[in-house]
């Protein structure tokens, strides 16, 4: 169990080097000022892309969308024509609420799980059931609160003809949707 646990640190931190390592790398490497703030964002998204996809391969094909609202933004960085300033805003604001949105999750998570070995037990009252049901709904709602306050933040930083050419893109964003919401089953 040590050996599989050191083994799975060592995969994290080996992706974690190489995407960090390739973002800089790649874009040293096309020095126009016309062509950077158009690759730039494409990279982004890649990077963004190719990192989401190798933790989803790590973690046993567990991994179920989760993508949040500024990621989505982002790799639509070309077709939105975001500038650089735009993408870098979004890209940290994707990085910041991620660790939020991770410990709303655990919190979800824990709560559950209350209710679930709470309500195996014919002790319990009703009174006890309702609370705990209660508690999994008031973090659920302070997850939704979080999530719209990002979209708002995202919305905010696009131009209004950005947001107008957002409103009319085709997204799937189903079960077995386009290429941003990469499903493994």
């Amino acid at each position: 169990m040590l050996y599989k646990k050191s083994m799975i640190s060592i995969f994290i931190a080996f992706a974690f080097a190489f995407i960090l390592g390739t973002v800089p790398i790649a874009s040293a490497a096309d020095n126009s000022p016309a062509g950077q703030s158009a690759d730039n964002g494409f990279m982004v998204a890649k990077a963004l892309q190719s990192s989401a996809s190798m933790m989803g391969n790590m973690r046993g094909r567990m991994r179920h969308g989760g993508r949040s609202y500024a990621h989505m933004i982002a790799t639509h960085a070309d077709e939105l024509e975001l500038s650089d300033a735009q993408l870098g805003r979004i890209v940290r604001l994707h990085l910041k609420h991620a660790q939020e949105h991770k410990q709303f999750k655990k919190r979800i998570r824990k709560s559950m799980m209350q209710l679930h070995h709470e309500s195996m037990k014919p002790s319990t009252d009703e009174a006890t059931l309702r609370k705990l049901g209660n508690d999994y709904v008031e973090v659920f709602k302070a997850m939704l609160e979080q999530h719209i306050r990002n979209r708002n933040v995202v919305h905010a930083i696009l131009s209004a003809d950005q947001r107008d050419q957002l409103k009319t893109m085709k997204m799937d964003h189903g079960m077995h949707g386009s290429n941003h919401s990469q499903h493994y089953y």
